[in-house]
């Protein structure tokens, strides 16, 4: 085997002639801007990821959808127990009170599978005071139809007690008028019918001035006679029994039986409840 000898002067002399190094320069303004723009664009590819990250349905799941209450409570709704779904959902709230995933989640059970309209609004706003950004055509039509069916549920008005009281005398006074109208009318066609023929009158050639009688006057109708309070007749109302009902049942009117009842409500009829029935 043969020995490894040391380097000398000559065999550096020769090892130095064959190696060129070349000499390191500074770097000048062109290298300078050519690191900065690499730089920026790897900052920009920094926040570009993690602003994706974060944002809701971007990447694989968020970490709010990761909730096992959240799963738990989608893998209820597709076996619809909606019951369990919700308990679910509010499981979530309790644990992540500003959860935009778990409001949205209840907003879509309340609209779609529970028809409870106020609580879908209620979670539907909060879903876009967390998420402004998120789906906000489809959150406005969602908030749209749970508004259309509550209005189907809310009466055309409110009635305060004084108008009702007028509503109930206007309709006395139009039911007393028309009574008036058609006794009026009775008593004219009695007139007419007992009336004799007109006789043929044969005037002289010179006749005397003739003094026109005074007008008849109209005899006045007769007034309608009011029964005691104690003669009134009444009925107690039975189950599913309405005051058409009843007014069909005694041969009336409905407004005359409405009108005979002013502080009775036509709508809510209770059993056992005595309304007053106007004299035929």
């Amino acid at each position: 085997m043969t020995a490894r000898r040391k380097p000398n002067g000559q065999d550096l002399a020769l090892l130095s002639s064959r190696v060129r190094l070349r000499p390191v320069r500074r770097p000048n303004g062109r290298d300078l801007r050519r690191w900065q723009q690499a730089a920026g664009w790897l900052v920009a590819s920094a926040v570009l990821v993690a602003t994706a990250a974060c944002r809701p349905g971007a990447g694989p799941r968020d970490a709010e959808d990761n909730d096992p209450n959240l799963r738990r409570g989608e893998m209820y709704r597709r076996d619809m127990r909606y019951a369990d779904a919700e308990r679910a959902f509010q499981k979530a709230l309790q644990s992540r009170p500003d959860s935009a995933a778990a409001h949205w989640q209840l907003g879509i059970l309340y609209f779609e599978e529970l028809k409870d309209w106020p609580g879908a609004l209620y979670h539907f706003d909060r879903y876009t005071r967390l998420q402004p950004k998120s789906r906000p055509d489809l959150v406005k039509q969602l908030t749209d139809a749970c508004k259309q069916e509550l209005a189907k549920q809310v009466p055309l008005g409110h009635i305060s007690l004084q108008m009702q009281r007028e509503i109930t005398e206007l309709i006395r006074t139009n039911t007393s008028l028309r009574e008036e109208v058609h006794q009026l009318q009775g008593q004219v066609r009695s007139a007419q019918r007992s009336l004799p023929a007109s006789p043929t009158l044969t005037l002289p050639s010179n006749p005397p001035p003739i003094v026109a009688p005074p007008p008849d006057t109209p005899a006045a109708p007769p007034a309608r006679a009011v029964p005691p309070l104690g003669t009134r007749r009444t009925h107690t109302i039975r189950s599913g029994e309405t005051m058409a009902a009843v007014a069909r049942a005694h041969g009336l009117s409905l407004g005359s039986v409405v009108a005979a009842n002013p502080g009775v409500d036509p709508r809510r009829l209770q059993p056992g409840q005595v309304i007053q029935l106007p004299n035929p």
